[in-house]
């Protein structure tokens, strides 16, 4: 018998950071990493490495608007690195 994961789509996860104010857009993006494996089983790796540059650029669009920039993000092989 096989047991499911969840891993960051869990609601324990992903409710604590809507409380902490995180964007939906924000978790939405989040949420799709538990299903990298099934997009890249069912599309192939093109989708999956599509569906990883959606979630960089919503992050990285979101870490652009914070007024405190003493974050740092880079992600290699990826577009713009």
């Amino acid at each position: 018998m096989e047991a499911g994961i969840w891993t960051l789509g869990r609601p324990i996860f992903w409710k604590r950071l809507a409380a902490a104010g995180v964007s939906q857009e924000v978790i939405e993006a989040i949420q799709v990493s538990d299903e990298l494996s099934a997009i890249e089983g069912l599309c192939g790796r093109p989708a999956a490495e599509e569906a990883i540059d959606k979630v960089i650029a919503v992050v990285r669009k979101r870490l652009a608007e914070l007024p405190d920039r003493s974050w740092y993000a880079f992600w290699s092989g990826g577009p713009g690195s």
